[in-house]
Formats: structure tokens, sequence, C-alpha cells
């Protein structure tokens, strides 16, 4: 299975199926057997992607169906449909990516009194692996360079997406997308929203141009994966010596995501040069914007709620003059065993210029699924996890982290911003830094806590107020700590 592929089912969608075996047994319209009479067996189809695919299949007796079912196998694991087709005579697939294995659906249909009957294997085979095409994903429809997708021909949207013939540009006009009309399977195409797949193309930007309130509405959710797909992805694989393309989202209009494993997701570095608002689903895990080097435009206001980081960069991240961020967000839920989470991850240098980061973080004692080991390890503000420094110029920052009261203590290392062993240096120049922590229920906090340096000058103000139980530090730099015309003031009890 294919680098892509992998990361669609396993990473964002988290395989969110069900596994199902069964026997095949063939019932033919002059067998003796108990179950639905099958007068005609799904036909094996050849598609060139990003063509899709249907399959059907008749009985006998239609008006005693119960139900039908489509199992489908990648020739290694057996998968039930979850799309709304997937349940009906008539499975369809309106597009396949170049990276879908070929693969194999049958039927399992069920009459009235609970007998089953299963219908033959019928094959799709991709013709033209070979034939590498830019193609936009619009929940499972397939867009070419060129093209326009007027949604209000579909079962979950209006509005028009046009997808321009250079292959790189693409405009979203008063786009709206609800995913519960969606009939692809999570199984076997993008999941609703978007996703771009470049398949060596040779553009170094890719722009999502937008106009009015474009607004992509995922209610897909499996409450036995405790998982949902993305709204917004946009996948993009070069060689290790290539630089990472650029993707840039503008325009005069507004972007609003909800739901999704992951709001935005992109391994390309990402412009922000609109308004951005994400919100999870219900209590489901969820990362907002995930990127290589990201970069917030002058004036842009991200409002971004989850259940786990706000903000994830694996590059460098800048944000410029007037940007504000506001993040919202609830510890992670934990499967088995610790997990870590801040609300803003950076693996990269970030440098804010006369820039505001408002953090707020909750805990609480009924997110945390009863496993012994089950506990957050870490979670707070800002959290570097690299050999670079974090430089504030006139900037605010403001981190404020709670946690509701438990019977007893479910979770230790709360902090404020938090640099990693490699040696983070902070670097803060005019700049209001405030941390408040109240966990009386979680072990330890730290306020601001480096392995390197921290600078703290030209009317720099600290403040840090720390309620904890066990250990708490309010600022501790392990290395210098530098003041030169600044203000400290720590409080911790």
């Amino acid at each position: 299975m294919t680098k892509l592929k992998r990361l669609l089912i396993c990473s964002v969608l988290m395989m969110a199926v069900t596994l199902f075996c069964a026997p095949h047994v063939y019932v033919l319209a002059d067998g003796d057997d108990k179950g639905p009479v099958i007068t005609s067996q799904p036909e094996s189809v050849s598609v060139n992607y990003p063509q899709g695919a249907s399959f059907h299949v008749e009985v006998k007796d239609p008006g005693d169906v119960a139900s039908y079912k489509w199992v489908y196998s990648d020739g290694g694991n057996e998968f039930n449909l979850d799309g709304s087709t997937a349940s009906t005579d008539t499975l369809v697939l309106p597009a396949v990516t170049q990276n879908d294995p070929d693969g194999s659906v049958y039927c399992v249909i069920t009459d009235k009194a609970g007998n089953e009957t299963v219908s033959e294997s019928a094959t799709i085979t991709i013709t033209n692996r070979d034939e590498d095409l830019t193609v936009l994903y619009v929940g499972d429809i397939a867009v070419l360079p060129g093209e326009t997708l007027d949604l209000a021909d579909t079962p979950f949207g209006s509005g028009t997406i046009n997808f321009d013939s250079n292959g790189a540009d693409v405009y979203l006009d008063n786009v709206k997308i609800d995913s519960s009309g969606v009939s692809f399977d999570s199984t076997l195409a993008p999941s609703s929203g978007m996703v771009f797949d470049r398949f060596n193309g040779t553009e170094e930007e890719y722009r999502f141009h937008l106009s009015g309130d474009c607004v992509i509405d995922n209610k897909y959710y499996d409450p036995d994966y405790n998982a949902c797909g993305i709204n917004l992805a946009m996948y993009f694989y070069n060689e290790e010596d290539e630089p990472a393309p650029l993707v840039v989202i503008d325009g005069d209009g507004t972007l609003t995501l909800h739901g999704g494993t992951n709001s935005i997701f992109t391994t390309a570095d990402l412009e922000l040069a609109t308004d951005v608002t994400t919100t999870p689903y219900e209590k489901v895990f969820n990362n907002a914007i995930t990127s290589h080097n990201l970069y917030v435009d002058d004036g842009v206001h991200l409002d971004l709620k989850a259940n786990g980081s706000g903000i994830v960069a694996t590059g460098d991240t800048y944000f410029y003059d007037g940007s504000v961020i506001d993040i919202e967000t609830s510890a992670p839920h934990v499967s088995v065993g610790p997990t870590s989470k801040g609300a803003m991850y950076f693996e990269g240098g970030v440098e804010l210029t006369n820039s505001t980061i408002n953090i707020t973080g909750h805990a609480d004692p009924e997110q945390f699924l009863p496993y012994e080991e089950a506990y957050v390890e870490a979670f707070g503000g800002i959290l570097l996890a690299g050999p670079y420094e974090f430089k504030a110029d006139g900037s605010k920052i403001s981190i404020e982290l709670d946690a509701k009261h438990g019977e007893e203590d479910y979770a230790f290392g709360f902090f404020g911003i938090l640099g990693s062993e490699d040696n983070s240096n902070l670097v803060l120049t005019g700049s209001e830094v405030s941390v408040k922590i109240d966990s009386e229920d979680i072990i330890g906090a730290n306020g601001i806590y480096t392995f390197a340096n921290l600078n703290a000058d030209e009317g720099t103000s600290l403040d840090v107020n720390i309620h904890a139980s066990g250990d708490a530090r309010g600022i501790a730099p392990e290395e210098r700590f530098d003041v030169t015309d600044a203000n400290v003031n720590v409080d911790v009890s």
C-alpha cells in the first residue's frame, strides 16, 4: 500500500471501519438454500483513475430484503463499507485515486427472516497507474484542471469550486460542504473535504482563493474508534532533496472548518492570508492546523478550537504584524498509556512581530478512558520541540490553563512555555507574557521552562501565576536568564 493511502486510511481516518470476515455462500436463482435468491451478480470493472465505478446486485424478491451490506477487500483485509450507497443494491464509488489498490467487493443480503446470502465478488482494476494526473478531490468527486464543480449538483453542498487549468489555483465561491450527504465510503475514497494530490507536479505554489463565507462541516464520526475524517487536507509528496511547495489560502472570504481529526493538514509550507475558524466535533480528538513552515499574514485572525493542538509546525513559523491567534483546547483523549500535547507545537524556529497569542487550555478527568496507565503526561501552551529560537518582538502572549476537580490526581506536567532538551532559546523584546496555571489535581507545573537561555529586554513584562500540587516552577531557564529593562512577577503556590 502506498504512503498516501496509508496516511489517508491509518493516520487521518484511523481505520474507522469494522472488519468483516464471512464465508462466501453463493445462492443462485435455482438454489434451494434459505436466503435471498440472487438473479444478477455484481460485475467486475476496469477504470482509469480518477473515474469511479458502481456495482449492482439483483434478487428475486427485493421486497423481502431487510438490508444490503457491501464489503470491500484490498487483498489482505476486508472492510464493511460505510457510505450511504453501501446499504443499497447499488454501490457507487464516484472516484478513485492513483494509489487505491486493486480490490474487490461483494454484497451481503439479508432477508426479513434474518437469512443471509453473499454475492459473488467483483473486482475493480485501475488501468492507468503510471499516468501522473493532478486531481482535486472534493469529498468523493474528482475535479480535473480546467473544470468547475457546482456543489448544488451534489448531495452534500452548495457554491462553486473552480480548478484552474494551470493546476495550481483553486477558487472557492461561497462553498458549503456537509459530509452527511456524501455517498463515498471512507475506506476507498478521500474523506469529506478536499484532498489535493500533486503526483509529480512541478508547481512551486498552490493557491486556494476564497470568496464569501466558505464552510466545511464534517459530521463523519465512528464512536467505536473515536475517529472522524478530515475537513481540508492537502498532501504534497516530493523527493527528499526537493523543497516543500507552498500552499496559500487567501482572498476576501473566510474559512470555517468543523470536525475532523485534522482541520487543515499539509506536508507543504502553508501561508494563511485570510481569517480561519476551526471547531472540533464534540469531544473527538482534533488538531486544527498542521503544516511544515507556517506563515500567518498581517492582520489575519485565527480562531482555533481543538481537542489537541491548535497549531503544529514541523518547520519554521512566522506571525506577522497585527496577526491574532486565539486557541482554546482541551487535553487530548487518552487511549492507552501517557500522552502529551501543546496548544502550539513547534519543531522549528518561531518569530512573532506585533502579534497576539491567546491560549486557553482545559483538563477534565471525564476525558480520560479508564486504563490504569492513562493520564496526561504533559499538557500546556507552547511546546518548543527543536533546537531553535522563539522570538517575540512587540507581541503579547497570554496562556491560561485550568483543570476540573477529580476524585484523585489524574494528570501531571502542565506548562505555559516549555523548551526542549535540544536547547530552545527564548528571546523576548518589548513583549508581554502572561502565564496562569490553576491545576489543583495536576501534579507538577512549569510556567516558563527552557533548557537554554531566556532573554527579556526593552520593556518586556513576565507575569507567571501557578497554583498546583507537587513541584511547581515559575520561571526556570537551565542556562542564562538575562533581564534588561524588564518587569518580572512570579507567584507560585
